[in-house]
């Protein structure tokens, strides 16, 4: 166990309360760009979207909650010899094309905008010759596009915020936290998968995870080479008190902070510069890799 003062248990309980409500929400946005993906496309592709209208739409603001933009499909399809006839595209979730956004993006993919903009060879403009009423589909398919992009900004704005939030418990880690505290605190090497999963998805992004373990299992240069998840695992399954979890996050954020740093001083060193690691870096580097 890490020791805490009551004064500090307090202050840092406060802020990963709140660092919780802020990964929720982040999970919240996940999980829409999943069901996202899964709504097919039959006319906009990526490409189509990127270069058609990523531009043209980029100053309009995401202002509608997740729930209310991807919401449960209640078409009442009909039903012959008993069968409900539901069509192949059927998906569970469908978008609300009732949202402040969604109006704005349909008022600038119109069929004059499309066929004025591209060849009339265009896949885009090939639906429309179809059928006229395929509009309704590309515009659909386009704010698919949008949500995407605009909720990875989110998740990104999100993860920033939660970083923020941290820092005094990260600073505090990083100040007190030494070596042979982290291993006093690993009492048995034994991993307790349930009990480390279930207090880790409290404050890790799970797809984070993967990007930052990938990133230190290949390090390169002057990044130490450890494995992040297996630090994580074995620290949470040798909690506790209630308040270990505050020192494992704070333990986790600072690996995620440090990457940024060891990317620019990796240049650095690879261009034969001056550099000077952080105290990020150094924690990682000197301590959370020797566990």
């Amino acid at each position: 166990m890490f020791n805490l003062s009551g004064k500090e248990t307090t202050e840092f309980s406060k802020i990963y309360e709140q660092t919780k409500l802020i990964r929720s929400t982040t999970e919240i946005f996940y999980q829409n760009i999943r069901m996202l993906h899964y709504m097919r496309t039959k006319y906009v592709t990526q490409e189509i979207y990127d270069d058609l209208y990523d531009g043209i739409l980029a100053d309009i603001e995401l202002v509608s909650s997740p729930i209310d933009t991807v919401i449960p499909n209640t078409t009442e399809y009909p039903v012959v010899d008993g069968v409900m006839q539901v069509p192949e595209d059927y998906t569970v979730c469908v978008l609300n094309d009732t949202v402040p956004e969604y109006q704005r993006i349909s008022k600038r993919v119109t069929a004059d905008d499309i066929k004025s903009n591209v060849e009339a060879s265009h896949p885009l403009n090939m639906a429309l010759v179809e059928n006229p009423n395929n509009i309704s589909t590309i515009i659909d398919e386009v704010f698919k596009f949008w949500l995407i992009r605009r909720y990875f900004v989110q998740i990104e704005l999100l993860h920033m915020q939660q970083m923020s939030q941290m820092t005094p418990i990260i600073e505090y880690t990083v100040k007190n936290i030494t070596e042979k505290d982290i291993k006093n605190h690993i009492v048995s090497k034994k991993i307790n998968k349930e009990k480390a999963f279930s207090r880790l998805k409290e404050t890790i992004f799970t797809p984070d995870l993967g990007r930052i373990k990938a990133y230190y299992n290949n390090a390169e240069g002057i990044v130490p080479n450890f494995d992040v998840e297996s630090l994580l695992m074995r620290l949470a399954s040798n909690i506790t008190l209630t308040s270990d979890i505050y020192i494992i996050s704070a333990i986790y954020h600072t690996i995620s902070f440090a990457m940024n740093d060891f990317a620019k001083h990796n240049d650095d060193a690879a261009n034969g510069k001056d550099y000077e690691l952080s105290e990020c870096e150094k924690y990682v580097a000197e301590v959370l890799s020797k566990i």
